[in-house]
């Protein structure tokens, strides 16, 4: 599956804080709101397969899927 270090890397491949990650995943609009995020990258919260699924998406949108497989790779 992915990590809470998977997931900074993948943040940062597309260029995102954990604000607009955030706002991109539909959970925030405000930076007060953003604690769900602030969760998996601190690995409080668990990664489902729905948010692996989210961010696959969202990288292949900015023509980045290749640089996501190989985050997953890294295990």
């Amino acid at each position: 599956m992915m990590d809470n270090n998977q997931f900074i890397q993948v943040r940062d491949l597309l260029g995102l804080t954990n604000h607009g990650l955030g706002v991109e995943l539909r959970y925030t609009h405000t930076r007060y709101q953003c604690k769900q995020v602030d969760n998996l990258a601190s690995g409080t919260s668990k990664i489902t397969y729905v948010v692996v699924l989210a961010l696959e998406c969202l990288c292949r949108r900015k023509g980045k899927l290749k640089e996501f497989k190989a985050i997953l790779e890294k295990e």
